[in-house]
């Protein structure tokens, strides 16, 4: 049972991670033709479902995919599961460092730049940032879940791979 409710809070998390990265570049793309005011209004939105979504997404992410390793003995030895455990840390490390800020900085220019004080160049360089972190992120994401679903044996003979059927 506990092990169900853990892979249910890891999935739960996971589209809540994948979705909330998707719903932003979304808004990242309407936003590139928006007026200075409805652009601030735009950035506040993404930087709040990076603030609210993404990141307690990805932090669910990270400790219920370790918490269901330790629910199950069996996967510790599978080869696709630290692939994947590096994925994510490669994930969360680019969310935290570059996606984050760049989404908070963005909204605090917008912001400023609805005011009459654009800094152009600052925009630009902190869109990017955000634009290309959460494009690569969105694809490390389905990286991650290509090797949930294919479990790969990555190097291991079958009979060593037996038994991580489980994940």
């Amino acid at each position: 049972m506990f092990g169900r409710l853990i892979k249910l809070a890891h999935f739960l998390s996971l589209i809540g991670f994948v979705g909330g990265l998707a719903a932003s570049l979304v808004l990242a793309d309407f936003a590139d033709s928006s007026p200075p005011g409805v652009l601030a209004a735009l950035r506040m939105s993404i930087a709040t479902v990076g603030e609210t979504l993404v990141v307690p997404s990805l932090v669910t992410l990270v400790i219920s995919g370790m918490l269901l390793v330790v629910a199950r003995p069996q996967l510790i030895n599978a080869r696709w599961v630290w692939a994947k455990a590096l994925v994510t840390l490669v994930i969360a490390g680019i969310a935290l460092a570059v996606v984050q800020p760049a989404v908070t900085r963005a909204a605090v220019l917008a912001a400023e730049g609805s005011l009459g004080s654009p800094s152009l160049n600052a925009m630009t360089q902190a869109f990017s940032a955000e634009q290309v972190g959460g494009a690569i992120n969105l694809a490390l994401a389905l990286v991650a879940i290509a090797l949930a679903v294919w479990r790969p044996r990555l190097g291991q003979s079958a009979r060593d791979s037996m038994g991580d059927d489980t994940g």
